[in-house]
């Protein structure tokens, strides 16, 4: 020990040792509270840190949702189109290109869907996409061939006309010729063969007609039940695309109750066009009786 600390008092001697004994104490004192402000700090940055993380998930998730739900319902806009053009398909007065002008607008919702659906509503959308191709490539072969006999019907109804024409023309001239009194028997002849020409070329045209319009009736009622059943396959296959969709998407359904809706409206639908098809079959034929 120093000697200045041994010749001190006694007095002086425990003052000093006091002094030092607080010092240390309150340096000792200022050591915990900063560690123990330090750690506060650190479990509340931790927290933070925590909170932060927690909200970027959750806003990531929530982008990914709102994303989903924009794509799916361009999807679901595309499903409706395509079932649309399906059952306009008897309709001949629309072309190709407007049949499946909406489809085409709207099948991009598809392309969107296979960047970030998930596999079991990939697979639904390929089975209805695979689906619709091939109702559009059976549907589209029986449509063509209504629209040549459709066009046919068209050619023959401008050359009956042609004849009508003709044949007017032949008979005016044979009355204007009888009407001034000249005798010119030739002409009278090849005005008279002109006629006989155009009618029975009139008869052949109106022959063939008549059979083309009672094959094209038969064919459009037989591409009504193909559209109809084209329909029914893809309708059926809506449940489970819907269910795996409204999964993703946090939405909750019952797939046999939807299933059931669709199949009783479906089968409703199938009734009234029956009923349709019944009553058109047999106007056809009480015209086609009368005709003859």
């Amino acid at each position: 020990m120093p000697d200045f600390f041994i010749n001190l008092p006694p007095a002086a001697q425990a003052a000093l040792v006091a002094s030092v004994v607080t010092l240390f104490g309150g340096v000792l004192s200022a050591a915990i509270g900063l560690w123990g402000v330090n750690s506060t700090n650190k479990a509340h940055e931790k927290r933070l840190r925590a909170q932060f993380e927690k909200d970027d998930d959750r806003k990531r998730v929530e982008r990914e949702m709102d994303l989903r739900k924009s794509v799916y319902l361009e999807v679901a806009e595309a499903i409706q189109a395509g079932l649309l053009m399906i059952s306009r398909y008897p309709d001949t007065n629309i072309s190709q290109e407007d049949l499946a002008a909406e489809l085409n607008s709207k099948r991009y919702g598809f392309a969107k869907a296979n960047l970030i659906a998930k596999p079991a509503l990939l697979q639904q959308l390929m089975k209805f996409n695979t689906a619709l191709a091939a109702c559009v490539l059976r549907l589209s072969l029986s449509r063509q061939n209504l629209i040549s006999i459709k066009d046919r019907l068209a050619g023959i109804g401008v050359e009956v006309d042609k004849h009508l024409a003709e044949r007017e023309s032949a008979l005016s001239a044979v009355k204007a010729t009888q009407l001034s009194g000249a005798q010119n028997q030739s002409q009278i002849e090849a005005l008279n063969r002109v006629f006989s020409w155009t009618q029975t070329e009139i008869d052949r045209l109106t022959a063939e007609q008549r059979e083309l319009q009672s094959i094209f009736q038969a064919n459009w009622l037989d591409l009504v039940r193909q559209s109809r059943e084209a329909a029914a396959s893809l309708n059926a296959l809506l449940a489970p695309l819907v269910s795996a969709a409204r999964l993703e998407l946090e939405i909750p359904i019952d797939e046999k109750s939807y299933a059931t809706s669709i199949n009783e409206a479906l089968a409703e639908q199938e009734k009234n066009l029956n009923e349709f098809l019944t009553q058109l079959s047999s106007m056809n034929a009480s015209q086609h009786e009368h005709k003859r």
